[in-house]
């Protein structure tokens, strides 16, 4: 390298942005005061935590808020790890809003204004279990590392893998391993911690517990079309319509809710499933009994073909009045929405319910974290739109445990993989037939270096070791060139006989 390119090399250097100081831990000490006058003194953590991956390549920094009970003995006292979702929510909403040692003082449906009240919970759970917020990278104050790429950790399985390497950071950092451990997620975070409760699993952590509140573990029934969807949704358009007086005054909401859900089963369900051969007087009849329950036309739920969505449901039951209902809690309202004003997918995101008290929460939360004397970034992503928009919705089931028994059986038994294009390429392969059922070593294919193999037949096939095959090892035979049989799943009496 010339005295001139290491030059430029130093000057370009010396132009990088200096990275920016990760934030100091902060913490302090409070007491929680319950409706019967219990208390419980317990010790507010906010920290960076460092996650790695396995190689030590720093992932980026976790930001966790704990409140942890100053009880002497810790030893059989749980600790419940929680999470908001979106995906591309911080933990806040949850912490302050839901589960942790404070709370944001509510006025029933009003809209609050100015800086937020705080109170101590009387739902909290810190009487049963230390607590640890933690948000996703990405959002509040979570950053990926300079150079780390973002779309390894926004995505189910990244996503999964960051926040199961957090959790075993905090609980090495605070010598908690001997702890009952539960996973606490909200929305999007319930179907986090079905990924995260594997991994832990995996890593040789047992989870005690998992509490899933508004639980989305399969997004198809949310999907416009999906017959599921408009019958699920009955029953939430029942108690709003209730709520409001709308239909079935003067009967409790609860019974009223439980209705719908008999309406649902008994006579819904057939009739969506029948589609258009539901004969025209049951339609009429139909959409008579679930205009009582929702509050909303017959004539408009008939020409929905009793199909009614969301927003249209938030849209139309007190269009009459000028107002439009909450998304996340249809209790709230707002000024009803013209349809010039935009398209469905923006009314969409108009939401009421958090605008209620979204900025008041914030604004409580960094206050908070200020007694603490934590000093965070300059500013706090309580919602990304940028991680949501980016996310990677596939997940590969058991794909860890699938490399890891790979990596542990590659040396004690050949197995075939197939070289296409999804796995690793085989460095040489002599020949294109694979071993048939011989006793004879198969010294061709032994340079291959496969990571995976496939369920499909595949003409190129390869063994990852220089191990001689035996006569009841190998039973997958490749299909002819071409064949029909090459472009589907191999049968069970076609797969090797692996186990």
């Amino acid at each position: 390298m010339t005295d001139e390119t290491n030059a430029a090399s130093s000057a370009k250097e010396d132009k990088k942005e200096p990275l920016e100081p990760v934030p100091a831990t902060a913490a302090k000490d409070y007491v929680w005061t319950g409706p019967d006058g219990a208390t419980i003194n317990y010790t507010a953590t906010a920290e960076m935590v460092p996650v790695r991956e396995d190689d030590g390549t720093l992932i980026g920094h976790m930001f966790m808020l704990s409140q942890v009970s100053d009880a002497s003995d810790k030893s059989d006292r749980p600790v419940t790890f929680c999470w908001n979702g979106g995906p591309g929510g911080a933990s806040y909403m949850v912490n302050i809003g839901g589960m942790g040692a404070v709370r944001v003082k509510t006025d029933g449906m009003a809209h609050l204004t100015g800086v937020g009240e705080v109170e101590d919970n009387p739902d909290t759970l810190l009487p049963s279990s230390d607590l640890v917020f933690i948000d996703a990278f990405g959002t509040g104050y979570s950053h990926i590392a300079p150079g780390f790429d973002a779309k390894k950790v926004w995505g189910v399985d990244g996503d999964g893998d960051a926040f199961t390497r957090g959790i075993i950071a905090w609980l090495t950092e605070h010598k908690r391993f001997n702890s009952p451990i539960y996973l606490y997620g909200e929305s999007y975070g319930t179907m986090r911690n079905a990924v995260v409760y594997r991994l832990l699993g995996e890593h040789g952590i047992g989870v005690t517990g998992v509490v899933e509140q508004s639980t989305i573990l399969d997004y198809a029934p949310t999907l416009s079309g999906n017959d599921a969807y408009y019958m699920g949704m009955v029953p939430v358009y029942a108690a709003t319509a209730n709520y409001f007086g709308k239909a079935g005054k003067g009967v409790d909401q609860y019974e009223w809710y439980n209705k719908a859900f008999d309406f649902v089963n008994s006579t819904l369900a057939g009739a969506l499933i029948l589609g258009d051969e539901l004969p025209a007087d049951r339609m009429d009849e139909i959409a008579g009994q679930m205009s009582e329950l929702i509050g909303l036309p017959k004539d408009f739920i008939k020409a929905k073909g009793l199909r009614i969505e969301l927003d249209t449901f938030r849209k139309t039951l007190l269009a009459d009045e000028g107002k439009t209902t909450g998304r996340y809690d249809t209790r709230f309202t707002t000024f009803g929405y013209p349809d010039v004003q935009g398209d469905n997918e923006f009314f969409a995101g108009e939401d009421p319910s958090y605008d209620a008290i979204n900025a008041a929460y914030l604004d409580v939360y960094m206050k908070m974290l200020g007694d603490i004397g934590f000093k965070g970034y300059a500013n706090y992503e309580g919602l990304s739109m940028k991680v949501n928009e980016s996310w990677n919705w596939n997940h590969q089931a058991r794909a860890r445990w699938a490399r890891r028994r790979h990596r542990t059986s590659r040396s004690t038994s050949p197995r075939l993989c197939a070289a296409t294009p999804r796995a690793a390429s085989c460095s040489s392969v002599a020949s294109t037939t694979p071993p048939r059922r011989t006793g004879t070593c198969a010294t061709t294919w032994a340079s291959c270096s496969c990571r995976r193999r496939s369920r499909t037949a595949s003409n190129t096939m390869c063994i990852p070791t220089a191990t001689c095959c035996t006569a009841t090892r190998w039973r997958l035979r490749p299909p002819a060139p071409n064949s029909r049989r090459s472009t589907r799943s191999a049968t069970s009496s076609e797969r090797l006989a692996d186990r």
